[in-house]
């Protein structure tokens, strides 16, 4: 019995510190690109009531394009998310992840969960003017 639980928690150490260094090689690259002018898709959770119409998270793709950050959903119109806000960010309950507790110019109050990888990049594609509005 003991042996078993070993093994399982060195199984889900291996897969935790993978998941890891894909998804830190992933936000790099998307980096990479979003500084080159590529548009790049960021993989989070979106809470919005005024935008999305409902009260839970909905994972997308966050990206930027010629008229503003859009939230994009399958099978829906993509989303204009309202930028230039105020931001707190935290953790989250989800390993590798963090929150945004975003505040809209106009007073919107949006939640966003990205990996801890991409909270920068995040945050450049919602402009938030002060970058210590969200360290």
């Amino acid at each position: 019995m003991i042996i078993e639980w070993a093994i399982l928690a060195l199984t889900v150490l291996a897969a935790g510190t993978s998941i890891r260094a894909v998804t830190s090689r992933r936000a790099v690259r998307r980096a990479t690109g979003a500084l080159a002018g590529v548009e790049v898709a960021i993989p989070c959770r979106v809470a919005w009531k005024d935008g999305l119409g409902r009260h839970g998270f909905m994972y997308r793709k966050l990206t930027r394009q010629s008229h503003g950050s859009v939230f994009k959903r399958p099978a829906r119109r993509p989303v204009t998310l309202p930028v230039g806000g105020r931001a707190l960010l935290g953790p989250s309950w989800r390993p590798g992840m963090q929150v945004f507790e975003y505040r809209a110019p106009g007073g919107e109050e949006l939640r966003l969960q990205c990996y801890e990888a991409e909270a920068h990049l995040v945050a450049t594609l919602l402009r938030i003017p002060d970058p210590t509005d969200y360290t």
